[in-house]
């Protein structure tokens, strides 16, 4: 587990503009540095704005299609 407190929560940004998600982190600057990037924001065709303002941080980009969940269970 980390020991930086700040990589042991990752906050997912789960919202539909780079507005919202920019916002998100600003407001938690200094507290998080790991954070989600979901289905809603990559579509939004505006990731790539918060992926440059994330450039320090830890980020990982969560795609999961419809019905993937299921899928990976099945085959587990």
């Amino acid at each position: 587990m980390p020991t930086d407190p700040k990589k042991r929560l990752i906050v997912a940004l789960d919202v539909s503009s780079a507005t919202e998600a920019l916002s998100l982190v600003e407001d938690l600057d200094g507290i998080v540095s790991f954070y989600k990037l979901g289905w809603q924001l990559f579509m939004s065709g505006e990731w790539n704005t918060v992926l440059e303002r994330l450039a320090a941080c830890d980020v990982f980009i969560d795609l999961k299609l419809p019905g993937d969940i299921e899928n990976t269970i099945e085959h587990t």
